[in-house]
């Protein structure tokens, strides 16, 4: 957040995985942006879920990260699930590149092999990653002005009296 949006006046959107799992569940989230954008005169910040079921499906990967063929494999099915929703959205399948890159390194990873807890995040992390992604890619098709951004940059936690 840069310092001028600092003092602007936020409403926070959270959509769920069914909610942003279809094309005309992406246009309603645009239309809701744009409405309370307008009538409330303020930011809207949205908040989306990884599509429905796929943070049970990675968390299939972390279950079986000790058998690689099958991490691969589950690895490839998310990507096939995500690649069919851009093409339901009519986006290009470049739009997932750098996404499905990082979860194939994630699949790969010799931290996947131990039981670090940073390993298991990352790949949870994918499903938001990946939904955000598209979510946005598609939105800016239907002209809707919006610009992505990684929680994982702007979070911070501070001292709570």
């Amino acid at each position: 957040m840069s310092p001028a949006d600092a003092g602007a006046d936020w409403i926070v959107l959270k959509f769920g995985g069914t909610s942003v799992s279809r094309r005309e569940r992406w246009d309603a989230i645009g239309a809701l942006m744009q409405q309370r954008a307008a009538e409330e005169q303020a930011r809207v910040l949205v908040v989306v879920s990884a599509l429905s079921g796929v943070t049970n499906a990675l968390q299939a990967l972390i279950d079986k990260r000790s058998d690689a063929p099958a991490l691969a494999d589950g690895i490839d099915a998310l990507a096939t699930r995500h690649l069919a929703f851009a093409s339901d959205l009519g986006l290009p399948a470049s739009v997932l590149d750098a996404r499905l890159a990082a979860l194939r390194a994630l699949g790969t990873d010799a931290r996947a092999r131990g039981d670090g807890l940073d390993w298991c995040a990352e790949v949870l992390a994918q499903g938001e990653l990946l939904s955000s992604t598209l979510g946005v890619a598609y939105l800016r098709t239907q002209g809707i002005d919006i610009t992505w951004a990684d929680a994982r940059d702007t979070l911070h936690a501070t001292s709570l009296p």
